[in-house]
């Protein structure tokens, strides 16, 4: 059993993906909407009256929830996707229509491409009208190397960013054990090329 299956669980690092290339859209116009805030109506003449505009930690506050609100839509609409796929979508006229995009897929050479649409027909369709953002899940590692008997040393990133090798007793709870294949790369590359990392769960 690889010291990997024994790793504390509570280490585990947020999915790391990419996205497909933005494309340019126009913006929708979008109409000022004033809204009167309880006591705001002061001075008023007949016929017309002062608004109040909300105050800053009021607007504030309601950018933070809309983001919020826009992150948490667009993780229930993302489906990851192989790379093969993302290469070919971002790549394409997104112009034509479904039907002729099944059509091109199926005469490409690459089967890992042509075997996952024939799979996922309609995600596939969901993708093309929008409906799912396509992404590609970034493989992650746990780098480890014997420590004569003891718990291995481990290769983690710590709090301000750095990849270094630490005994297991020196590890932090703010330390991450998952790391990206560059990131290991940067100056552990020998233990990458090795054999020392293995996917993490």
């Amino acid at each position: 059993m690889s010291f990997f299956n024994v790793l504390p669980k509570d280490k585990k690092r947020p999915v790391s993906k990419i996205k497909p290339e933005p494309i340019a859209l126009e913006k929708e116009a979008v109409k000022e909407i004033q809204v009167t805030v309880g006591e705001g109506v002061t001075n008023a003449s007949y016929g017309e009256e002062i608004k109040k505009s909300p105050s800053p930690e009021a607007e504030e506050v309601f950018e933070v929830d809309e983001q919020e609100g826009i992150y948490q839509e667009e993780q229930e609409n993302e489906i990851f996707v192989p790379n093969s796929f993302m290469d070919w979508y971002n790549n394409v006229d997104k112009n034509i229509k479904v039907f002729k995009a099944f059509n091109l897929i199926e005469k490409e050479n690459d089967p890992r491409l042509t075997e996952w649409v024939e799979e996922n027909q309609d995600e596939f369709a969901k993708i093309w009208l929008g409906q799912l953002i396509p992404v590609v899940k970034i493989p992650l590692y746990v780098t480890t190397i014997p420590n004569y008997g003891k718990n291995p040393n481990a290769l983690v990133k710590t709090e301000a960013g750095l990849v270094v090798m630490k005994p297991f007793e020196a590890i932090e709870p703010t330390d991450t054990w998952n790391l990206t294949e560059e990131e290991i790369r940067e100056d552990w590359a020998y233990l990458f090329e090795n054999g020392y990392s293995e996917f993490a769960e």
